[in-house]
């Protein structure tokens, strides 16, 4: 693959080449050496300064405005010997870290684009050194064989790429093409008119221009990053919340859904924009998706929502958006599950009321120990006097014994209600174990 490689840019710098010697445009230059010193400087200045266009990557250059231009106007030989001036100085200053021989494969291509839209160009009736409306076929035409040739050979560059994808060039084609090639072909034209008009001048305005061109787009190229990122690290850091947000710009009709949200509705985020929006109804859980409905705020409402069997409660408020300028343009709801945490306040509350309970007991069981103590009182003392047939008559020591027992389950009422401190003592470590 890498031998056919070498040999497709062989033989396009060798026919590009040729086809230069063929034309010989040394001896057919009839300009004056100044403009065709300004049109090349033009060239390579438009060359290097190509206006940006964002997203980053996308980029078109304005030398192949002036080959068009200079073709209209000048004829085939001025065009390529433009060309010829303009890679000299791109060559030795601003590409030296290029291998040469890419430099003269590229030379090769637009000696084939030119002379392509040159002969074209005459083919359709268009004439060199005036401009008319009547030649706007021959124009276009001469711009479609000059992109045409162009499209050929970068696709036979990239062909022999392990990647390469026809059809994926092709889409990029179509969709690049009326937009930049458009632009050429509007800006070749302007710039025949400035050169019919003053040749120096209007050299110069168009250079400036497209110069001043290049420093405004790359601004605002600069500026399409910086919002990028910023937007992204935005987006970046509201999915990286755990809480549900949904933001709903009605003025761009456009809607942000964080990962937060998905993971929490057990839905994917076109679900979701489909639920919001309308186009799809869930009767399971319609008291939570009718909040979106509601133009007005609200905040913290507890609402059910059901998802693979298992019920959640979702906590859901709503607040207004606005922009720079303070004005409401949509609405921003968020909601966070608080499933456990109601869980956990139903436990708090069951643990407040037996607290309660355990209280109510403590009093009970010391009401009740105090009536004990008097009654285990009166049994020892006659326990104590009796006889003991008369002790055995009436069961004295069984009474005694029972009034202990109830004051054992009171003290520990009293022990649960209110533990002591610990008691410490001595033991062996083989004995607990």
């Amino acid at each position: 693959m890498k031998r056919l490689y070498t040999w497709y840019v062989a033989l396009i710098s060798i026919m590009g080449c040729a086809l230069f010697l063929y034309i010989r445009p040394f001896e057919h230059v009839e300009q004056q050496w100044l403009l065709l010193l300004l049109l090349s400087f033009s060239t390579t200045l438009l060359s290097i300064y190509i206006v940006h266009l964002p997203p980053k990557g996308n980029a078109f250059s304005l030398d192949s405005t002036i080959y068009l231009a200079t073709i209209f106007v000048y004829g085939l030989e001025t065009s390529l010997m433009v060309l010829l001036l303009s890679m000299i100085p791109t060559y030795f200053f601003h590409e030296k870290k290029m291998e040469w021989w890419k430099h003269v494969c590229n030379f090769a291509m637009y000696t084939c684009m030119i002379v392509g839209a040159y002969y074209s160009f005459l083919m359709f009736g268009g004439e060199s050194g005036s401009f008319s409306l009547h030649d706007l076929g021959a124009y276009f035409v001469s711009l479609v064989v000059y992109s045409f040739i162009n499209i050929l050979l970068m696709i036979g560059f990239f062909s022999f790429s392990p990647s390469f994808s026809f059809r994926n060039m092709l889409i990029g084609i179509v969709n690049e093409w009326l937009s930049t090639y458009g632009v050429t072909l509007l800006a070749s034209l302007i710039l025949v008119s400035l050169l019919l008009l003053h040749e120096y001048f209007g050299i110069l305005l168009f250079a400036s221009i497209g110069f001043l061109l290049s420093l405004t787009f790359r601004q605002y190229g600069q500026l399409y990053e910086k919002v990028a990122h910023d937007k992204a690290y935005i987006e970046q850091l509201l999915n990286s919340l755990p809480i549900g947000i949904v933001t709903l710009d009605e003025a761009a009709a456009n809607h942000f859904i964080n990962n937060s949200a998905a993971t929490l509705l057990y839905l994917d985020k076109k679900e979701i924009k489909q639920l919001i929006e309308g186009e799809r109804k869930s009767e399971r859980n319609a008291s939570f998706w009718n909040l979106f409905i509601s133009p007005d705020p609200f905040q913290q409402v507890k609402v059910p929502y059901e998802r693979d069997g298992e019920e959640k409660i979702f906590l859901v408020s709503q607040s207004n958006l606005y922009n720079l300028y303070d004005e409401i343009i949509g609405r921003t709801i968020f909601f966070l599950d608080i499933t456990e945490m109601e869980q956990l306040t139903k436990r708090i509350h069951q643990s407040e009321k037996l607290a309660l309970m355990g209280e109510m007991a403590a009093k009970a069981a010391h009401e009740i120990r105090n009536p004990l103590a008097v009654i285990h009182g009166f049994l020892t003392f006659m326990n104590e006097n009796l006889r003991e047939r008369d002790r055995e008559q009436y069961h004295i020591p069984l009474l005694l014994k029972e009034i202990d027992r109830i004051n054992a389950i009171v003290e520990d009422m009293l022990l649960i209600a209110k533990p002591s401190a610990p008691v410490m003592k001595e033991a062996y470590i083989e004995t607990i174990v």
